[in-house]
């Protein structure tokens, strides 16, 4: 599940009260737009998530000033033991620039503007084909995010897809 950074800051002690009977019961959560304003360093260390997402403004700003802040909350997100999405990827640059830092998981429209679902089963086969034709996709990993997990599953039987896929 995935919870908004402003979400994350209305009445924290419930939230993480539920988030803990979640996470007990085997439900993921990750926290969007991380770095828009509310959150802290006490909210990620003391809150169960299990994945980041960096938000677009990281992206967005590119210089020295901005690259050291960016380092160091990557760094500082690893060693909490969470992954790292980050989002607004548009060019082959600001992909090489986040795989390098080690963000686990890149979205934006260099990979796909949102589709219909009746694309989707389509999009999979063919990026699955340009993944194995590629040399430089070791760590890269491509998210979809659909409503409805049977379609989910089956759509990836369908395709064959590799497990870098996170659906």
């Amino acid at each position: 599940m995935e919870i908004t950074e402003t979400t994350a800051s209305n009445s924290q002690e419930a939230l993480q009260d539920n988030v803990k009977q979640l996470h007990d019961s085997g439900i993921s959560f990750s926290l969007d737009d991380y770095g828009t304003g509310y959150s802290n360093i006490e909210r990620i260390s003391s809150m169960i998530f299990d994945i980041i997402k960096l938000d677009k403004t990281f992206v967005n700003e590119a210089d020295k000033k901005h690259d050291i802040v960016l380092k160091h909350t990557v760094s500082m997100i690893k060693e909490l033991g969470m992954k790292i999405v980050v989002e607004g990827i548009e060019d082959e640059t600001l992909l090489k620039r986040f795989v390098a830092l080690g963000c686990d998981y890149i979205q934006g429209f260099y990979f796909s503007k949102p589709i219909p679902k009746s694309d989707f089963i389509e999009f999979v086969k063919n990026k699955n084909l340009r993944l194995k034709l590629s040399e430089n996709v070791d760590n890269i990993y491509n998210s979809f995010s659909l409503r409805n997990e049977r379609e989910v599953s089956r759509s990836i039987a369908l395709c064959n897809v590799p497990h870098k896929y996170n659906i």
